[in-house]
């Protein structure tokens, strides 16, 4: 088995690295500004197409029925974005 696909931005540094120094920064970053930074990474990465929306009826009639919760990162940001973070739903 292949260990994990390393993720390099196009000036090649990784994101990851980036996100560590800014929380290093004594003017830490939000949670939300730190996670949505963390999900527009991972949103570049070549895998994440088939999560960037929700999975629709008409590509997947029983997808509902089978996932009880569906995330996608359509999604997540709108949730990250909204505000406050509680208890999942």
């Amino acid at each position: 088995l292949a260990g994990p696909a390393e993720v390099v931005d196009s000036d090649g540094i990784d994101p990851w690295v980036e996100v560590a120094e800014e929380e290093r920064n004594p003017r830490r970053m939000s949670i939300q500004g730190t996670l949505l930074k963390m999900l527009a990474s991972i949103t570049k990465h070549k895998w994440a197409h088939p999560f960037k929306r929700p999975v629709t009826d008409k590509e997947a009639p029983d997808y509902k029925e089978i996932i009880a919760r569906p995330m996608d990162f359509a999604t997540l940001r709108k949730r990250i974005e909204a505000g406050p973070f509680g208890a999942p739903a």
